[in-house]
Protein backbone atom coordinates (compact mmCIF):
# COMPACT_ATOMS: atom_id res chain seq x y z
CA UNK A 1 0.00 0.00 0.00
CA UNK A 2 2.53 2.16 1.18
CA UNK A 3 4.73 1.55 -2.20
CA UNK A 4 1.49 2.58 -4.54
CA UNK A 5 1.04 5.81 -2.73
CA UNK A 6 4.97 6.71 -2.86
CA UNK A 7 4.39 5.60 -7.04
CA UNK A 8 1.65 7.75 -7.26
CA UNK A 9 3.10 10.99 -5.71
CA UNK A 10 6.21 10.31 -8.31
CA UNK A 11 3.71 10.45 -11.05
CA UNK A 12 1.79 13.50 -9.97
CA UNK A 13 5.42 15.60 -9.82
CA UNK A 14 6.52 14.26 -12.65
CA UNK A 15 3.45 15.90 -14.03
CA UNK A 16 3.88 18.91 -13.24
CA UNK A 17 7.27 19.15 -14.06
CA UNK A 18 5.98 18.47 -17.75
CA UNK A 19 3.79 20.84 -18.39
CA UNK A 20 5.94 24.04 -18.81
CA UNK A 21 7.59 21.78 -21.79
CA UNK A 22 4.27 21.31 -23.25
CA UNK A 23 3.80 24.32 -25.19
CA UNK A 24 1.48 27.47 -24.74
CA UNK A 25 -0.39 25.65 -27.41
CA UNK A 26 -1.58 22.54 -25.07
CA UNK A 27 -2.46 24.79 -21.82
CA UNK A 28 -4.13 27.28 -23.64
CA UNK A 29 -6.52 24.51 -24.88
CA UNK A 30 -6.68 23.15 -21.28
CA UNK A 31 -7.75 26.88 -20.14
CA UNK A 32 -10.22 26.66 -22.86
CA UNK A 33 -11.70 23.58 -21.58
CA UNK A 34 -11.54 24.65 -18.12
CA UNK A 35 -12.94 28.00 -18.22
CA UNK A 36 -16.97 28.55 -19.71
CA UNK A 37 -17.39 29.02 -23.14
CA UNK A 38 -18.54 32.54 -22.46
CA UNK A 39 -15.17 33.97 -21.61
CA UNK A 40 -13.32 32.26 -23.95
CA UNK A 41 -15.25 33.24 -27.30
CA UNK A 42 -14.38 36.71 -28.52
CA UNK A 43 -16.94 39.58 -28.06
CA UNK A 44 -18.09 41.13 -31.08
CA UNK A 45 -17.55 44.68 -31.16
CA UNK A 46 -20.51 46.84 -29.80
CA UNK A 47 -22.30 48.68 -32.13
CA UNK A 48 -21.21 52.57 -31.28
CA UNK A 49 -23.66 54.48 -29.58
CA UNK A 50 -24.40 58.14 -31.17
CA UNK A 51 -24.84 61.29 -29.68
CA UNK A 52 -27.54 63.17 -29.74
CA UNK A 53 -27.56 66.38 -30.77
CA UNK A 54 -29.17 68.96 -28.48
CA UNK A 55 -29.80 72.80 -28.50
CA UNK A 56 -30.82 74.51 -25.32
CA UNK A 57 -32.68 77.68 -25.84
CA UNK A 58 -32.75 80.60 -23.53
CA UNK A 59 -34.64 80.12 -20.52
CA UNK A 60 -38.11 81.69 -20.17
CA UNK A 61 -37.73 84.36 -17.01
CA UNK A 62 -41.08 83.96 -15.68
CA UNK A 63 -39.69 85.19 -12.02
CA UNK A 64 -38.13 88.82 -13.00
CA UNK A 65 -34.71 87.94 -12.54
CA UNK A 66 -32.77 89.78 -15.36
CA UNK A 67 -31.43 89.34 -18.50
CA UNK A 68 -27.81 88.34 -16.97
CA UNK A 69 -29.05 85.66 -14.38
CA UNK A 70 -31.25 83.83 -16.68
CA UNK A 71 -28.02 83.64 -19.48
CA UNK A 72 -26.13 82.58 -15.77
CA UNK A 73 -28.95 79.99 -15.18
CA UNK A 74 -29.43 78.77 -19.09
CA UNK A 75 -25.66 78.67 -19.10
CA UNK A 76 -24.96 76.49 -15.96
CA UNK A 77 -27.77 73.85 -17.06
CA UNK A 78 -26.04 73.93 -20.22
CA UNK A 79 -22.43 72.87 -19.02
CA UNK A 80 -23.91 70.46 -16.60
CA UNK A 81 -25.44 68.54 -19.67
CA UNK A 82 -22.10 68.66 -21.93
CA UNK A 83 -20.32 67.05 -19.74
CA UNK A 84 -22.17 63.79 -20.61
CA UNK A 85 -20.28 61.88 -23.43
CA UNK A 86 -23.76 60.65 -24.73
CA UNK A 87 -24.58 64.43 -25.95
CA UNK A 88 -23.37 66.35 -28.22
CA UNK A 89 -24.71 70.09 -27.36
CA UNK A 90 -24.87 72.80 -30.49
CA UNK A 91 -25.13 76.70 -29.82
CA UNK A 92 -28.47 77.91 -31.03
CA UNK A 93 -27.68 80.42 -34.32
CA UNK A 94 -28.63 83.62 -34.45
CA UNK A 95 -32.45 83.77 -34.87
CA UNK A 96 -32.76 80.26 -33.26
CA UNK A 97 -34.11 81.39 -30.04
CA UNK A 98 -37.76 81.62 -28.28
CA UNK A 99 -40.39 84.72 -28.80
CA UNK A 100 -39.62 87.20 -26.33
CA UNK A 101 -43.29 87.12 -25.76
CA UNK A 102 -43.61 83.33 -25.78
CA UNK A 103 -46.16 82.23 -22.28
CA UNK A 104 -45.97 79.11 -20.53
CA UNK A 105 -48.89 76.78 -19.94
CA UNK A 106 -50.01 76.06 -16.26
CA UNK A 107 -48.01 73.25 -16.82
CA UNK A 108 -45.12 75.04 -17.58
CA UNK A 109 -44.55 73.53 -21.11
CA UNK A 110 -43.38 76.06 -23.74
CA UNK A 111 -43.33 74.57 -27.09
CA UNK A 112 -41.65 75.83 -29.73
CA UNK A 113 -43.01 77.01 -32.58
CA UNK A 114 -43.59 75.09 -35.88
CA UNK A 115 -40.64 77.58 -37.56
CA UNK A 116 -38.37 76.93 -34.67
CA UNK A 117 -38.69 73.15 -34.89
CA UNK A 118 -38.67 73.18 -39.02
CA UNK A 119 -34.85 75.49 -38.34
CA UNK A 120 -33.53 72.52 -36.07
CA UNK A 121 -34.67 69.42 -38.20
CA UNK A 122 -32.55 71.29 -41.04
CA UNK A 123 -29.56 71.72 -38.30
CA UNK A 124 -29.44 67.87 -37.28
CA UNK A 125 -30.42 68.57 -34.33
CA UNK A 126 -32.34 65.37 -32.02
CA UNK A 127 -33.70 67.44 -29.41
CA UNK A 128 -34.77 71.23 -28.33
CA UNK A 129 -34.70 71.98 -24.68
CA UNK A 130 -36.68 75.38 -23.30
CA UNK A 131 -36.87 76.00 -19.18
CA UNK A 132 -38.79 78.31 -17.53
CA UNK A 133 -37.76 79.65 -14.35
CA UNK A 134 -41.12 80.23 -12.61
CA UNK A 135 -42.10 83.42 -10.11
CA UNK A 136 -40.51 82.84 -6.75
CA UNK A 137 -43.44 81.88 -4.46
CA UNK A 138 -43.80 82.85 -1.15
CA UNK A 139 -46.55 83.08 2.22
CA UNK A 140 -46.08 84.54 5.66
CA UNK A 141 -46.21 81.60 8.80
CA UNK A 142 -46.05 81.44 12.46
CA UNK A 143 -43.34 78.83 13.46
CA UNK A 144 -42.77 77.64 17.36
CA UNK A 145 -44.26 77.61 20.36
CA UNK A 146 -46.89 80.71 21.13
CA UNK A 147 -44.38 82.51 23.56
CA UNK A 148 -41.71 81.77 21.07
CA UNK A 149 -43.71 82.40 18.04
CA UNK A 150 -41.79 83.98 14.82
CA UNK A 151 -43.00 85.79 12.11
CA UNK A 152 -41.43 83.31 8.74
CA UNK A 153 -41.73 83.62 4.64
CA UNK A 154 -41.40 80.18 2.81
CA UNK A 155 -39.53 80.94 -0.35
CA UNK A 156 -40.38 78.47 -3.49
CA UNK A 157 -38.05 78.36 -6.53
CA UNK A 158 -38.90 76.14 -9.10
CA UNK A 159 -38.44 75.40 -12.80
CA UNK A 160 -39.80 73.46 -15.19
CA UNK A 161 -37.59 71.76 -18.32
CA UNK A 162 -39.30 70.65 -21.18
CA UNK A 163 -37.74 67.98 -23.82
CA UNK A 164 -38.82 68.16 -27.66
CA UNK A 165 -38.43 65.39 -29.98
CA UNK A 166 -37.48 66.86 -33.55
CA UNK A 167 -38.50 64.65 -35.87
CA UNK A 168 -41.72 63.55 -34.48
CA UNK A 169 -42.30 67.12 -33.16
CA UNK A 170 -43.39 65.52 -30.07
CA UNK A 171 -42.46 66.07 -26.02
CA UNK A 172 -40.68 64.04 -24.60
CA UNK A 173 -40.32 65.44 -21.32
CA UNK A 174 -41.72 67.87 -18.72
CA UNK A 175 -40.46 68.29 -15.76
CA UNK A 176 -40.49 70.33 -12.50
CA UNK A 177 -37.78 70.74 -9.91
CA UNK A 178 -38.60 72.99 -7.03
CA UNK A 179 -36.85 74.02 -3.38
CA UNK A 180 -38.06 75.54 -0.55
CA UNK A 181 -36.38 77.61 2.24
CA UNK A 182 -37.80 79.44 5.26
CA UNK A 183 -36.72 82.60 5.92
CA UNK A 184 -36.90 84.92 9.43
CA UNK A 185 -38.78 87.84 8.54
CA UNK A 186 -37.07 89.39 11.73
CA UNK A 187 -33.72 88.38 11.25
CA UNK A 188 -33.31 88.49 7.47
CA UNK A 189 -35.73 90.15 5.07
CA UNK A 190 -35.32 93.27 7.63
CA UNK A 191 -31.48 93.59 7.33
CA UNK A 192 -31.79 92.95 3.05
CA UNK A 193 -33.72 94.21 0.50
CA UNK A 194 -35.78 91.85 -1.85
CA UNK A 195 -32.81 91.53 -4.96
CA UNK A 196 -30.25 90.00 -2.38
CA UNK A 197 -32.55 88.44 -0.85
CA UNK A 198 -33.70 86.49 -3.87
CA UNK A 199 -29.85 86.16 -5.39
CA UNK A 200 -28.77 84.00 -2.23
CA UNK A 201 -32.07 81.98 -2.57
CA UNK A 202 -30.60 81.18 -5.96
CA UNK A 203 -27.00 81.05 -5.28
CA UNK A 204 -27.92 78.02 -2.55
CA UNK A 205 -30.80 75.95 -4.61
CA UNK A 206 -30.85 76.49 -7.84
CA UNK A 207 -27.66 74.74 -8.45
CA UNK A 208 -29.32 71.27 -7.05
CA UNK A 209 -32.69 71.92 -9.15
CA UNK A 210 -30.29 72.44 -12.29
CA UNK A 211 -28.47 69.13 -11.38
CA UNK A 212 -31.81 67.21 -11.04
CA UNK A 213 -33.23 68.73 -14.18
CA UNK A 214 -30.25 67.70 -16.30
CA UNK A 215 -30.49 63.72 -14.72
CA UNK A 216 -34.28 63.46 -15.85
CA UNK A 217 -32.85 64.66 -19.06
CA UNK A 218 -30.13 62.70 -19.63
CA UNK A 219 -32.07 59.83 -18.51
CA UNK A 220 -34.94 60.07 -21.24
CA UNK A 221 -32.75 61.15 -24.47
CA UNK A 222 -30.69 57.58 -23.58
CA UNK A 223 -34.10 55.79 -23.33
CA UNK A 224 -35.32 57.31 -26.79
CA UNK A 225 -33.17 55.82 -29.59
CA UNK A 226 -30.94 58.04 -32.56
CA UNK A 227 -33.08 59.04 -35.26
CA UNK A 228 -31.84 60.97 -38.11
CA UNK A 229 -32.85 61.28 -41.42
CA UNK A 230 -31.72 60.95 -45.52
CA UNK A 231 -31.25 64.62 -46.69
CA UNK A 232 -30.75 63.71 -50.26
CA UNK A 233 -30.52 60.92 -52.74
CA UNK A 234 -28.22 61.32 -55.74
CA UNK A 235 -27.98 58.13 -57.80
CA UNK A 236 -26.92 55.47 -55.91
CA UNK A 237 -25.34 57.67 -53.09
CA UNK A 238 -27.68 58.71 -50.18
CA UNK A 239 -26.91 61.83 -47.72
CA UNK A 240 -27.69 61.45 -44.16
CA UNK A 241 -27.71 63.31 -40.90
CA UNK A 242 -24.98 61.44 -38.90
CA UNK A 243 -21.27 62.39 -39.24
CA UNK A 244 -18.25 62.42 -37.33
CA UNK A 245 -19.20 64.48 -34.35
CA UNK A 246 -21.77 61.91 -33.01
CA UNK A 247 -19.72 59.11 -33.38
CA UNK A 248 -20.56 57.34 -36.34
CA UNK A 249 -18.14 54.45 -37.69
CA UNK A 250 -17.97 53.30 -41.07
CA UNK A 251 -19.94 50.37 -42.06
CA UNK A 252 -22.67 51.06 -39.94
CA UNK A 253 -25.90 50.11 -40.91
CA UNK A 254 -29.29 52.33 -40.70
CA UNK A 255 -32.89 51.09 -41.07
CA UNK A 256 -35.05 53.28 -43.39
CA UNK A 257 -38.85 54.03 -42.38
CA UNK A 258 -41.04 56.34 -44.13
CA UNK A 259 -42.58 59.48 -42.99
CA UNK A 260 -46.30 57.89 -41.30
CA UNK A 261 -48.89 59.43 -40.56
CA UNK A 262 -49.16 63.33 -39.11
CA UNK A 263 -51.58 63.88 -36.46
CA UNK A 264 -52.62 67.20 -35.63
CA UNK A 265 -52.99 68.39 -32.16
CA UNK A 266 -55.86 70.34 -30.12
CA UNK A 267 -53.29 74.04 -30.48
CA UNK A 268 -53.01 72.81 -34.47
CA UNK A 269 -49.67 71.97 -34.62
CA UNK A 270 -49.15 68.06 -35.99
CA UNK A 271 -46.86 65.49 -35.32
CA UNK A 272 -45.27 63.02 -37.16
CA UNK A 273 -45.54 59.01 -36.71
CA UNK A 274 -42.90 56.76 -37.64
CA UNK A 275 -44.05 54.74 -40.91
CA UNK A 276 -43.40 51.65 -42.37
CA UNK A 277 -39.85 50.43 -43.04
CA UNK A 278 -38.48 50.96 -46.37
CA UNK A 279 -35.44 49.21 -46.20
CA UNK A 280 -31.40 49.37 -44.95
CA UNK A 281 -28.73 51.63 -45.76
CA UNK A 282 -24.69 51.37 -45.25
CA UNK A 283 -22.48 54.11 -44.60
CA UNK A 284 -19.36 54.66 -46.78
CA UNK A 285 -17.72 57.64 -46.09
CA UNK A 286 -18.39 59.92 -42.75
CA UNK A 287 -17.65 63.51 -42.82
CA UNK A 288 -17.97 66.06 -40.02
CA UNK A 289 -21.73 66.13 -39.30
CA UNK A 290 -22.95 64.16 -42.53
CA UNK A 291 -22.42 61.14 -43.80
CA UNK A 292 -22.82 59.10 -46.84
CA UNK A 293 -24.38 55.86 -47.67
CA UNK A 294 -25.65 53.18 -50.13
CA UNK A 295 -28.79 50.90 -50.43
CA UNK A 296 -28.09 47.56 -49.06
CA UNK A 297 -32.02 46.35 -49.56
CA UNK A 298 -35.46 47.36 -51.03
CA UNK A 299 -36.26 50.71 -51.30
CA UNK A 300 -37.12 53.45 -52.78
CA UNK A 301 -35.41 55.82 -50.40
CA UNK A 302 -35.96 59.43 -50.52
CA UNK A 303 -35.13 62.76 -49.08
CA UNK A 304 -37.24 63.08 -45.80
CA UNK A 305 -36.92 59.72 -45.03
CA UNK A 306 -36.04 58.65 -40.69
CA UNK A 307 -33.27 56.53 -40.38
CA UNK A 308 -32.41 54.82 -36.92
CA UNK A 309 -29.40 52.32 -36.66
CA UNK A 310 -29.45 49.11 -36.77
CA UNK A 311 -28.99 47.07 -33.78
Amino acid sequence: MRKQYLVGIFFIILLLLLIPFSGCTKTKSVFQKILPESMTKKKKPSHPVLKKRVMVLPFIDHAGLGPEMKAKITGDFAAILSKSRHLLLIEPPEGVVLPSKTKSSKLGIVKPNHELLEKAEALGMNAIITGVVNPIQSANRKTGVWFLRKSNKICEISVVINVFHIMSKTLLLSNLESEEEWVSLEDKAKSQDKKQLVDELLQEHMPRILKRQASAVLKKLLKDPWTGKILAVDNNTIKITAGKDIGLRPDQHFTVFARGESISSEGGQSFSLLGERIGEIRVTSIMEDQSLAVAVEQGPFLPGQAIRMTR
